[in-house]
């Protein structure tokens, strides 16, 4: 059975085009495992990408993106990126609300109605 917290546990993977050596990949893993609500952070230097587990309930694509971009990582500005940034940030602030609703929906059942 799977833990409250890990129930908003998500993996996403980042592109960076300039990353190439375990050093550059040591420093970024650790800039992101000190953001809040990072579980793991693994840079793959060969594939040019960092694979990171958070919890949506305390941080979210965009705000990791804005930590690589302020450290100074190159991110891509492609087409592709950019969409599916934009992807990944509404289901983190999707699910992020649906953390905040209670009870949680569940079981194809909407949550409840407030009362008036």
């Amino acid at each position: 059975m799977a833990s409250a917290e890990g129930d908003w546990q998500v993996r996403r993977v980042i592109r960076l085009p300039g990353l190439a050596t375990a050093g550059q990949a040591a420093g970024m893993e650790q800039l992101l495992r000190d953001q809040p609500g990072v579980v793991t952070a693994v840079a793959v230097p060969g594939r040019s990408r960092v694979e990171v587990e958070y919890l949506i309930t305390q941080t979210d694509y965009q705000s990791l993106l804005q930590c690589l971009r302020e450290a100074g990582y190159r991110l891509p500005g492609d087409w592709w990126s950019r969409l599916r940034a934009g992807w990944y940030q509404n289901l983190d602030l999707n699910g992020r609300d649906n953390a905040r609703q209670s009870p949680a929906a569940c079981c194809n059942k909407p949550p409840p109605r407030p009362r008036r």
